[in-house]
């Protein structure tokens, strides 16, 4: 008996629902979602990790999951300046969310790694 064909996620039916959950309230249920995506390995994944990554960053510090969120940024804000433009921006978008905790670390691990280049 062949293996059941496994329907792949397409890029914009995950990112819209990965927003609508988001927008929802629901941090965790998103944060699944981008779990069960990394697990189905798409082939547009390479090309949007990135942006995974930064909604990986804002979902960890929604929810105040501080280690969650290290990791992330800590994947993510490797000494591109693009990168550590938007890991600002991360940083002022959660303190105005009121993750104000989530926000320092972020701009905290920021400033670490801009150290480490110098």
């Amino acid at each position: 008996m062949p293996a059941p064909v496994r329907e792949e996620l397409k890029q914009d039916d995950f990112f819209k629902e990965l927003t609508a959950l988001e927008q929802s309230g629901n941090f965790a249920g998103a944060l699944k979602q981008i779990q069960a995506m990394r697990e189905s390995r798409p082939e547009w994944l390479a090309a949007s990790e990135s942006e995974v990554e930064v909604a990986e960053i804002r979902l960890n510090g929604r929810l105040e999951d501080l280690p969650a969120l290290h990791l992330a940024a800590s994947l993510y804000i490797n000494g591109d300046g693009k990168r550590s433009l938007k890991a600002a921006e991360l940083a002022r978008e959660l303190y105005a969310a009121g993750s104000k905790e989530a926000a320092i670390l972020l701009a905290k691990d920021l400033l670490r790694k801009k150290e480490e280049e110098e």
